[in-house]
């Protein structure tokens, strides 16, 4: 019975990370990291790299299908992957800068299947319905802080800065997959559950268990407002990438006491993603951590030979007004 369970989980994952792969863009785009006054200077850019990161599903747990909620991230952008090689930026409080990523993702669950029969769904999909996704620029002026994922589990500092990108998440079926990890925890031949400590970076600094899983998720955006002082080449469209690495506990990075303004509601079983129904059917949060990469489609600009094109004709139909007095025939 454990084994069939087993391999029914696997199939169903092998199945999601095929129907998951995402449109990761390998545009090559221009970008200064500390904008065009600073000294840094400008990269041809490939993708970010993030630190791992923080990411809370608001609302989410009872899970069930139908079920809609918002998952909230923040991370601190520590590498450019550039033509000539990984580029590091200055993380935590390192300074004299630092880069980081924010956002919103609306979420509707599709799929929830419970493979043991405890009441728990196991194997998890979901719908991206929308969102937004934010980087910021903090020279840490006009008393903004450091992000300090890494340093410490405060949580803040994440939008602080300068805005130099917003997008508009694109919907998109199967946009994530979660599973969870059970075992026969007691020799009974019942699978169940396994639960961790929720913090194992360093310290335990919470004192919150969780349920034990992974998952991934791939999404695009569209960008709706970019600075030119820091993309140099208009981005039309951004890819963000998490695969297979949404997971709990934490293990790179501190669980933080807030995610993009929100504090973790983890219920009165203090047990993270675990619902014992003693709150009466009132939903709670699910706190996981995530690590992913971002990757640009560039604008397209029209070639010169167009842009003549579209001049001469121009000039044709400022004739055509000369001569007629108006543009209908």
């Amino acid at each position: 019975m454990n084994t069939k369970m087993n391999k029914i989980k696997l199939a169903f994952g092998v199945a999601l990370a095929f129907g998951l792969t995402g449109a990761a863009y390998a545009d090559t785009i221009k970008f200064d990291p500390d904008g065009t006054a600073g000294g840094y200077g400008a990269v041809d850019l490939n993708a970010m790299d993030p630190l791992p990161g923080n990411a809370l599903a608001v609302s989410a747990v009872p899970l069930s299908g139908g079920a809609a909620f918002t998952t909230y991230f923040q991370s601190e952008i520590s590498q450019l992957l550039t033509n000539g090689g990984n580029i590091a930026l200055p993380t935590g409080a390192a300074g004299p800068f630092e880069l980081t990523l924010s956002g919103a993702l609306n979420e509707v669950v599709s799929n929830a299947i419970d493979t043991t029969g405890d009441g728990v769904p196991d194997i998890v999909t979901f719908d991206h319905t929308g969102g937004t996704i934010s980087i910021y620029y903090d020279d840490f002026s006009g008393g903004t802080i450091n992000a300090d994922g890494t340093t410490g589990n405060s949580g803040l500092g994440y939008a602080d800065g300068k805005l130099i990108l917003q997008a508009t998440v694109n919907p998109q079926l199967l946009g994530a997959t979660y599973t969870l990890q059970n075992a026969d925890l007691d020799g009974d031949g019942v699978l169940e559950p396994v639960i961790e400590p929720l913090d194992q970076f360093g310290n335990d600094d919470l004192g919150v268990d969780t349920l034990v899983g992974s998952g991934s998720t791939s999404l695009t955006a569209v960008v709706d407002f970019f600075d030119p002082e820091f993309f140099l080449s208009p981005p039309e469209v951004i890819s963000l990438a998490f695969d297979g690495t949404l997971t709990d506990p934490f293990d790179s990075v501190n669980p933080e006491q807030v995610v993009a303004g929100q504090v973790p509601d983890y219920g009165p079983d203090n047990i993270n993603g675990l619902s014992n129904g003693i709150d009466n059917g009132a939903v709670q949060d699910y706190h996981f951590e995530i690590d992913g990469n971002i990757s640009y489609k560039k604008a397209a600009v029209p070639e010169p030979g167009s842009l003549a094109l579209l001049g001469l004709g121009m000039l044709g139909l400022a004739g055509m007004k000369r001569r007629n007095g108006s543009f209908a025939g």
